[in-house]
């Protein structure tokens, strides 16, 4: 688990009773989001991102690598220090290699909202995210809302006791700014989508099918990549929680 400011999967691995690692990654002060309040101590997680993410052989001893919205180095500047730059993994070459080379091996990605810099860096015809692909952040223009959205996936339908004619979650982005995609590439399979609104300036835009849960492959040994705009504890509603459940466990 590689950790971030504003997203905890650890809170959804230790309910399924699955082990992993932390991986430090937090900005200067730690977490800054409202109620959230790790037990662990800071100077314990002795293994930070910028070290892990650069030892591709290491990489390989996990199966399963959560990047958590809010984790430092993938994006244009540090959210709240507009002067100082937070690239510095999303631009290292060895990094972004080290991550396709992770999936292409049989790994698999779970990537949540501000994280998409570095996926869409690593995998770029993947997912098309709101805005220019080499513009850090430009996608984060979703607006706080509830939204209705559509199961498309038929093993994650009947996992949730649905049919293709009542196919629909609540999804929650109690925050502004989270990640926008527009569309998909080829390969990649939407399990879920809904309308959406997002800001474009001072105006605000409908979206619709924008997709919010898309998986895709990589390489001949079966590695996977999933990414969702939510995050996998701070704004989820039961289902969210049911369909988060559903992709760790096939993983």
């Amino acid at each position: 688990v590689v950790t971030g400011d504003f997203d905890t999967p650890e809170g959804a691995l230790d309910k399924l009773e699955v082990p992993y690692t932390v991986i430090e990654a937090f900005h200067a002060n730690g977490p800054r989001y409202e109620g959230y309040e790790p037990d662990y101590a800071w100077e314990e997680l002795d293994i930070p991102v910028e070290s892990f993410l650069a030892d591709g052989v290491g990489m390989t001893e996990y199966d399963l690598i959560f990047l958590s919205c809010g984790m430092r180095g993938v994006g244009a500047q540090v959210y709240n220090d507009a002067t100082q730059p937070d690239d510095q993994l999303v631009a290292d070459e060895a990094v972004v290699e080290n991550l396709r080379h992770f999936v292409e091996m049989g790994g698999y990605v779970y990537a949540t909202d501000w994280t998409y810099d570095l996926i869409e860096a690593a995998f770029p015809d993947a997912i098309d995210f709101l805005g220019e692909d080499l513009d850090l952040d430009a996608a984060q223009l979703g607006e706080p809302q509830t939204i209705n959205g559509r199961v498309l996936e038929e093993g994650l339908q009947q996992h949730l006791g649905m049919t293709a004619d009542s196919n629909e979650v609540e999804v929650v982005f109690r925050f502004d700014s989270w990640s926008v995609i527009e569309s998909v590439g080829d390969g990649t399979e939407v399990l879920l989508e809904g309308d959406i609104l997002y800001r474009d300036g001072a105006d605000h835009v409908v979206l619709p099918d924008s997709p919010l849960l898309v998986s895709f492959g990589y390489g001949n040994r079966d590695g996977k990549v999933i990414y969702t705009p939510f995050h996998t504890v701070a704004q989820i509603t039961t289902d969210v929680q049911d369909i988060i459940n559903y992709l760790v466990l096939q993983l």
